[in-house]
């Protein structure tokens, strides 16, 4: 990596919102279409999914219902969903054998702020069906009421958040 600039911090701590006195700054929609402006820098939609994942994304959430959080993503392609059916090393979630573990590749064309979620889900969900869920392409299919056991924010320079059912954690 060249320059001086320093990767983007994603701490839980850090609200992403400086300056803004907007409610509609606290409702998803508003990061959802921040993130998918593509008039905004990379740095700023990667933070914005991160607000929109932080604030709005807990363990308990169906499918279908993060479908809805995400609002149509224009971020997300389905080839940045994918499954993870085997593992070797740590993941930040669960690795059960018995649910699916999904891996959320945020902005890949962008190394500084490569980022992306963990997702632990209730059972075997068939990948066909996971990415046209997420994006918004289909919404009466099987999958959505599958709930989200674990999610796990993690980017390049080593920060990262895990939600289980007992709570946030910063702590591997």
């Amino acid at each position: 990596m060249t320059g001086s600039a320093a990767a983007p911090s994603f701490r839980p701590q850090d609200n992403g919102s400086a300056g803004m006195k907007d409610p509609e700054s606290i409702c998803p929609a508003f990061w959802a279409s921040q993130a998918n402006d593509r008039t905004l820098p990379l740095g700023t939609r990667c933070r914005a999914v991160y607000q929109l994942f932080y604030r709005f994304v807990r363990p308990g959430l169906t499918l279908g219902e993060l479908a809805r959080l995400l609002g149509r993503p224009g971020w997300l392609r389905s080839e940045q969903v994918e499954l993870i059916e085997v593992y070797m090393g740590k993941l930040p979630v669960s690795f059960t054998g018995r649910d699916a573990v999904y891996y959320l590749d945020f902005f890949p064309e962008c190394i500084r702020a490569e980022s992306g979620v963990y997702m632990r889900l209730a059972g075997y969900v068939v990948p066909r069906h996971v990415a046209p869920l997420l994006l918004g392409e289909i919404t009466d299919i099987d999958v959505s009421g599958t709930r989200l056991l674990e999610v796990a924010w993690v980017s390049r320079n080593g920060d990262h958040w895990i939600l289980r059912p007992e709570g946030l954690t910063t702590d591997e």
